[in-house]
């Protein structure tokens, strides 16, 4: 990929090649009792951004597996939607250095009950 740049120096021009670590793709959330598990996914450079959605025919385990890259370190993400009897916000994690995810209120690990679905993002440094 050419770039063109305008900068400090420079009018415009091609300045080089740069090479964009770019992809992206579909992946399946992993764990226990689950009925739906579909997600999609975008890399740029060491970055990974997912989006994925879980649905449970059965009272799941706090810890689901399937990210798309092995994680660098733990990092948080966003649950936009659940299903839950709750209003309380839940939020989305990341292991460290490995491919695992878990969801909590707080300090409180949560797991998804039967016939309940929620819907997240995460983005984690690889």
């Amino acid at each position: 990929m050419s770039g063109i740049i305008g900068g400090a120096g420079s009018k415009s021009g091609v300045i080089g090649t740069t090479e964009l670590d770019y992809e992206e793709g579909t992946w399946t959330p992993t764990g226990t009792g689950l009925l739906t598990a579909e997600g999609t996914y975008t890399k740029i450079g060491n970055m990974v951004s997912v989006e994925g959605r879980i649905a449970t025919n059965d009272t799941t385990t706090e810890s689901f597996g399937g990210l798309p890259y092995t994680t660098s370190t733990y990092t948080s993400g966003t649950v936009g939607w659940q299903n839950m009897e709750t209003t309380t916000t839940w939020s989305a994690l990341t292991g460290e250095g490995d491919q695992t995810f878990y969801f909590k209120t707080g300090s409180t690990a949560k797991s998804l009950t039967t016939g309940k679905e929620l819907r997240f993002a995460i983005s984690y440094p690889i």
